[in-house]
């Protein structure tokens, strides 16, 4: 496939057993779940969601030189 790869996503489960694909991009956390207010096919199978990254997803700040200005 001829194109521009973003990111790649992993199936994972809801606490109520529904299943959907997350990953990252960049500083962004992408979700993509089943439509489940779908009632006509013209209606999207997917819906795709942004969401900024928990604490908990987000690298620890690399370890740096103390600034000699603040000590």
């Amino acid at each position: 496939m001829n194109g521009l790869k973003l990111t790649g996503l992993w199936k994972s489960k809801t606490k109520d057993g529904k299943t959907y694909l997350s990953g990252t991009l960049g500083s962004i956390k992408v979700l993509v779940f089943t439509n489940e207010y779908k009632k006509k096919d013209s209606d999207p199978d997917y819906t795709l969601f942004f969401a900024p990254k928990e604490e908990k997803d987000r690298p620890a700040p690399a370890a740096s030189e103390p600034d000699p200005d603040f000590g």
